[in-house]
């Protein structure tokens, strides 16, 4: 809950996690980027080559 009131720049990533706000009455637009790719999040916030965005 904290991070969504957080003014710092907010990054939930994974498909559950979309799930998990919800249950927990929060919304996707209470956070700055919500990514239904966990996995791609990751590689992308680690520097990752990209093959799509490439």
């Amino acid at each position: 809950m904290a991070l969504a009131r957080s003014r710092a720049s907010t990054l939930i990533g994974g498909g559950d996690s979309v799930t998990a706000i919800e249950i927990l009455g929060l919304r996707p637009s209470d956070f700055t980027y919500v990514s239904l790719g966990g996995d791609a999040l990751i590689s992308f916030l680690s520097g990752e080559p990209m093959p799509i965005l490439g």
